[in-house]
């Protein structure tokens, strides 16, 4: 898909549709694919457990850590069918399992020329 995206991109450029003088970016939730009864409760050191489990490097481990007394809802809860997605709340609704999506676009014609899905915190 990525190789695919490029090309597209580059193929927008080389019919003019892209000049690159000014961007926009933007982000929105994306729900994840997993459903929110997949979502689990328990204590910090299970949920920790889990995760580590279900990742294969310690460092996103530590990155979704909080410091202190403050337990957020992520260090306590996570989907069993998507573990990397976050629980995130969007307007005054459920939280649900999401990731964030990132997006450039040129101002031109409004092709898209980046994107990024990126975990929530």
């Amino acid at each position: 898909m990525r190789s695919l995206f490029v090309r597209t991109v580059a193929q927008c450029v080389e019919a003019g549709l892209v000049d690159g003088s000014k961007l926009h970016v933007d982000a929105s939730l994306v729900d994840a694919d997993a459903a929110k009864e997949s979502v689990i409760e328990g204590t910090p050191e299970l949920i920790t457990a889990l995760k580590r489990a279900y990742r294969a490097t310690k460092s996103k481990l530590e990155e979704s850590s909080t410091p202190g007394t403050y337990q957020a809802i992520n260090d306590r809860m996570m989907s069993k069918s998507d573990p990397d997605a976050a629980l995130v709340r969007k307007g005054g609704g459920d939280s649900h399992p999401r990731y964030q999506n990132h997006r450039v676009i040129d101002d031109q014609k409004g092709v898209v020329t980046s994107m990024a899905p990126t975990k929530t915190t």
